[in-house]
C-alpha cells in the first residue's frame, strides 16, 4: 500500500481521503503564532508579508500607514482585502 505524508492538518471536508487505497499521514509542520511588537520600534519603509496568516494577523491589531507593501504571492495580496495596497507581489 503506498504512504502519503500530507504536510497539514485536514477537516471533515478531507475524510474521504483516509478510504482510499493510500495509507495518508497528516502532520502539519507549521504552528501560526503571533508575534507581539510596539509600531513605534519599526525601522523600515517596507512590510513583507508572507502569508494570508500574517496579513490577518497584523490588520487585526494595526493599520500600516505609510510604508511600502510587498507581497508573497497572490494569495497573500488577497487577503489584504482592498485594505492596503502592496506595491510589489
Amino acid at each position: 500500500m503506498p504512504r502519503v505524508l500530507y504536510t497539514k492538518e485536514i477537516g471533515e471536508e478531507h475524510s474521504f481521503l483516509k478510504e482510499t487505497q493510500i495509507r495518508w499521514t497528516f502532520q502539519s509542520f507549521i504552528k501560526a503564532q503571533e508575534i507581539h511588537f510596539r509600531q513605534e520600534t519599526i525601522q523600515s519603509e517596507w512590510l513583507f508579508f508572507t502569508s494570508s496568516n500574517g496579513v490577518k494577523s497584523l490588520l487585526s491589531r494595526w493599520h500600516p500607514i505609510g510604508y511600502n507593501i510587498a507581497c508573497v504571492g497572490e494569495s497573500t495580496a488577497k487577503a489584504l482585502e482592498d485594505i492596503l495596497t502592496p506595491s510589489f507581489i
